[in-house]
């Protein structure tokens, strides 16, 4: 056989064409305690690797940018792929994505969260995943939790303010962010409970929370004796 006739190996796009036609679908699954059916990290990545090992490619994300504000962490990641018979290398990216979390975890949910859709975008697998937005919903939920207390802002028995405008306003002030940041998350469950197919109800912790810092909030804006 002549150099001319010998097979030329694949190339690196048409193997990566090849895995986005034939890599195994990662459906959802319903999580116990959760509300929304989930797709994690883990078997995004499981399900690539599977295919990329029996095609020779070498995939190795790593993080480009990082960035930090309160309990959010925000990175963009880039995907190097490697094909280990010809030795053709593509890089892919930047994609982001953010992590919240109250101890040291967010730099970890971010990057997890980065490399998933990554892998989702690149190699066209194409799942609806919820599960970052119901989770940001607890970890928002749980951070004013924790700023209500140390702001000693009390409620009474019938769920109304019952603290200072002064307190209520500097509350306000000190949690803009986390504030807001709830206002579009209720905004998003709200719509997801009047869509038509498949609605999910607001989660009851969301919606007390919603009507918890409504109150604060109403009683800030509130126009004292005196005030024009």
């Amino acid at each position: 056989m002549t150099e001319q006739n010998k097979t030329q190996p694949q190339s690196i796009y048409s193997k990566i064409i090849d895995i986005q036609r034939d890599i195994k679908k990662v459906d959802p699954e319903e999580a116990e305690g959760l509300r929304f059916s989930t797709v994690n990290h883990w078997d995004i990545t499981t399900s690539v690797k599977e295919i990329a090992l029996k095609k020779g490619l070498v995939i190795l994300p790593y993080v480009k940018t990082t960035s930090y504000e309160g309990n959010d962490t925000w990175v963009t990641v880039a995907i190097q792929i490697t094909d280990t018979e010809t030795g053709e290398q593509i890089v892919i990216g930047d994609y982001p994505g953010q992590g919240r979390d109250t101890q040291d975890k967010g730099p970890g949910k971010a990057v997890s969260y980065a490399i998933k859709t990554a892998f989702l975008k690149i190699f066209m697998m194409g799942v609806k995943d919820d599960t970052e937005n119901e989770q940001d919903q607890d970890i928002t939920i749980n951070i004013l939790a924790e700023k209500l207390s140390q702001a000693d802002i009390k409620l009474n028995e019938l769920g109304d303010v019952v603290s200072t405008k002064e307190e209520c306003i500097a509350f306000v002030e000190a949690n803009k962010t986390d504030l807001e940041r709830l206002k579009e998350e209720y905004k998003e469950a709200d719509k997801k409970s009047k869509r038509e197919k498949k609605p999910v109800p607001v989660p009851k912790n969301l919606k007390e929370m919603y009507t918890t810092v409504y109150k604060i909030n109403k009683k800030a804006k509130e126009v004292s004796n005196g005030e024009s």
